[in-house]
């Protein structure tokens, strides 16, 4: 087996940052555990303000500086819901609790190469708004503590400068450690095996001997939720749709993104609501023609109808809820010639209707859909496109026969400038009306366009009737 750890030194703090997440747009922020400075991103190590300094210390320091209570419930929610969007990796992802998790990569490296997913990874990750750092090893506590100590090789010489902190070992524990003068793992791993669990408890002995793959090591996998339903309070309430978009609505676009690619579903329709507090909120219904995957898709149809839709004043949580979807299947794209189902600029046709139709509304956009009525005229009717098209039920080849475009009222046309191809069919409805008998034929015009005519059908005892009637138009 071979494993990925995914190690997320600053997940305290990004726990709450990352739900209003913009890249480059970061100022001093501070996670505050018993009153002082536990964790600072960037900036505020920058300004000057260490770990362990009192708030009214960072204040005088840095008096724009956001802080906030460590919440380790929150924490364990925002490391779940990265492990899900991580499940596109792999089939088996597993918690690390606090702060980290890992991927059996040994099967997913047939898809990608080793930098490849690395890379894969830490990018999604940073686009989610939580920076982490990688290892990869044969045994998952090994990868963990290689992404700990940002080495690729477990090694003596690593081991020999890898401090205790930053690993799974209780703070107690590396006292008591630190008294008889033991700071690296190097160190603990050349004493006795059975003195060390003696002394310090049997947890730390199972540690050292999975960390050297002594020990077997089943780790439970996590099980991706059966429905999306998300929601994001914000730090700030917004009042700008194209801070929603590039904030919130693209964090919540891409985890329903992963969630989709590891369901192996397309969405359909989804609903995005924006609350100011609990009595006024506005919700946005958004619909695909097919089913979509990619982030920049689900969020290309919401624009469009957030620019016409009323928000609150201040937005400060925005829901995303996954309404309906249907099992992906993508496209196939010919080797030699363009994609049938997309116009000369390459847009989808799907593509072209969602977009109308969340621009000009659903009526923008309409389709021809079969109705259960046998008389021509009464047998279509145009609905709007809200549906994905499906694919043609078993009567299909009866529907070969039947024009695209009828026309409002069928009209004469000599038979002379008609070529006969394909006919007689007798079409009859509604006898109890005494609706006539139709004869209908597929011609060719005089003019070239293949056409649908019709004879009336002659009453019994009467001569047969040289009348024919243009009734529609073949594409």
């Amino acid at each position: 087996m071979l494993w990925l750890a995914l190690y997320f030194p600053q997940l305290p703090l990004e726990a709450f940052t990352a739900s209003s997440y913009i890249a480059g747009d970061q100022s001093a922020q501070v996670v505050l555990e018993q009153n002082r400075v536990h964790l600072a991103n960037s900036a505020a190590m920058s300004a000057g303000i260490v770990p362990g300094c009192s708030l009214a210390t960072a204040h005088s320091i840095e008096p724009s500086l956001e802080h906030f209570r460590r919440n380790p419930s929150r924490e364990a929610i925002e490391l779940q819901k990265l492990a899900e969007s991580l499940y596109c990796f792999s089939s088996l992802v597993s918690l690390a609790p606090p702060d980290s998790i890992v991927l059996e990569i040994h099967g997913s490296l047939k898809l990608y190469t080793q930098a490849d997913l690395l890379m894969a990874a830490k990018q999604l990750c940073q686009k989610l708004g939580f920076s982490c750092l990688t290892g990869v090893a044969s045994t998952a506590t090994a990868a963990i503590t290689l992404a700990r100590c940002q080495s690729r090789r477990l090694n003596d010489a690593l081991l020999s400068r890898c401090g205790l902190e930053h690993q799974h070992i209780k703070n107690q524990v590396i006292e008591q450690l630190a008294n008889m003068g033991l700071h690296t793992l190097g160190s603990l791993l050349s004493l006795p095996r059975s003195e060390v669990a003696q002394r310090f408890g049997k947890e730390l002995g199972f540690y050292l001997d999975k960390l050297e793959g002594k020990r077997r090591e089943p780790r439970d996998a996590i099980q991706p939720t059966a429905t999306f339903q998300r929601k994001l309070h914000l730090l700030q309430p917004i009042t700008n749709k194209q801070h929603l978009l590039k904030g919130p609505m693209a964090k919540l676009a891409l985890e329903l993104q992963q969630w989709l690619i590891g369901h192996q579903q397309g969405c359909e329709k989804l609903t995005w609501r924006f609350v100011e507090h609990s009595t006024n909120a506005s919700t946005l219904y958004v619909r695909f023609t097919q089913g979509r995957q990619l982030q920049s898709e689900l969020l290309s149809v919401s624009h469009l109808q957030l620019e016409q839709a009323t928000l609150p004043a201040d937005v400060l949580s925005v829901e995303l809820n996954l309404i309906a979807s249907a099992p992906w299947s993508a496209q196939s794209k010919d080797l030699f010639s363009a994609n049938q189902g997309a116009n000369n600029n390459g847009q989808n046709i799907g593509e072209l209707v969602d977009t109308l139709s969340a621009r000009l509304g659903p009526q923008a956009c309409q389709q021809i859909h079969g109705h259960s009525q046998h008389t021509p005229e009464h047998a279509w009717r145009f609905q709007a496109v809200l549906q994905p098209t499906r694919h043609a039920t078993d009567n299909s080849h009866n529907q070969a026969s039947r024009p695209l475009w009828l026309l409002p009222k069928p009209h004469p046309v000599k038979a002379t400038e008609l070529q006969l191809l394909q006919g007689p069919e007798r079409i009859q409805s509604e006898w109890w009306r005494n609706s006539d008998a139709r004869d209908y034929y597929i011609a060719q015009h005089q003019s070239g366009a293949l056409c649908w005519v019709y004879s009336p059908c002659a009453t019994f005892g009467e001569p047969p009737s040289h009348e024919f009637y243009l009734h529609g138009y073949f594409a």
